[in-house]
């Protein structure tokens, strides 16, 4: 190998290093799912889970309707999006729905992150001494798997955003947003956005009770940005520039003079 080939060897390396790969996610788990469930029904408890990317759960009796709706797509490993909606409507026994958007997946280089999402949440009784037992919740939560659990099948979890929006008080109507961004690094992650709506059991006649909670979302990946080359990698790579033209500049002198 020439000298001059030797010096251009440093200068390869230095804008290798600074290169790198495209991330790779993959769900490695789909826990999606929708339940319903009614008290004192001959059929207590429906419920829809699949690899399915639009769910739904519904349950009726003559005195009570309870649906659970979830539509939701990861097919674009980074674009993922999904719309949940619980409803409960009771005049005597107590109602539940739940849609949850609930997977794990993996990251194998880091990736940035944009995550956009809705909550809304509604509800209404009568008579007004019954209004707060009704239960409306939405909630997103992203966390880093950091070891083993507690629980032998729930792994502990280093958390990287959480959302909670549950409302207390009568005649809820409460509506947040949020949009977060950062960096996920390498490593096995939990994400789960749901909704739920319970309506408790009126014993009066003439009670009844409402309950709404629904959830929107957009959950985006993108490859992070190259690394800026350290100072001493930027000096690495001066210095065998610099050299490389000093021996060409001297090669040249040594040829003039023979």
């Amino acid at each position: 190998m020439t000298r001059v080939a030797w010096l251009i060897v440093p200068a390869t390396v230095v804008l290798a290093h600074t290169a790198s790969a495209d991330p790779i996610t993959v769900v490695t788990q789909d826990n999606r799912f929708t339940s319903v469930g009614i008290s004192a029904s001959p059929q207590q408890l429906g419920s829809s889970a699949s690899s399915s990317d639009t769910l739904r759960s519904t349950l009726s009796s003559p005195a009570a309707t309870t649906t659970a709706v979830l539509t939701s797509s990861f097919a674009d490993p980074s674009h993922w999006f999904a719309s949940g909606t619980t409803s409960g409507f009771s005049t005597g026994p107590s109602t539940i729905a739940h849609s949850d958007f609930s997977v794990a997946f993996a990251v194998t280089s880091p990736v940035s992150y944009s995550f956009d999402a809705e909550f809304d949440e509604s509800s209404s009784s009568l008579p007004p001494n019954s209004r707060c037992c009704i239960q409306v919740i939405t909630a997103a939560f992203l966390g880093l798997v950091v070891g083993p659990g507690i629980d032998a099948e729930e792994p502990a979890l280093e958390p990287v955003f959480r959302v909670d929006n549950n409302p207390g008080g009568p005649d809820v109507d409460s509506a947040i947003s949020r949009a977060l961004v950062g960096m996920l690094r390498p490593g096995e992650y939990r994400f789960n956005v749901l909704a739920i709506s319970i309506t408790p059991g009126f014993q009066s006649t003439g009670a009844e009770g409402i309950g709404n909670a629904d959830f929107r979302f957009t959950f985006d990946f993108a490859p992070a940005a190259a690394p800026t080359p350290e100072p001493a990698s930027l000096f690495l790579l001066g210095t065998a520039i610099v050299g490389m033209f000093a021996f060409r500049s001297r090669a040249a002198g040594f040829s003039l003079k023979r």
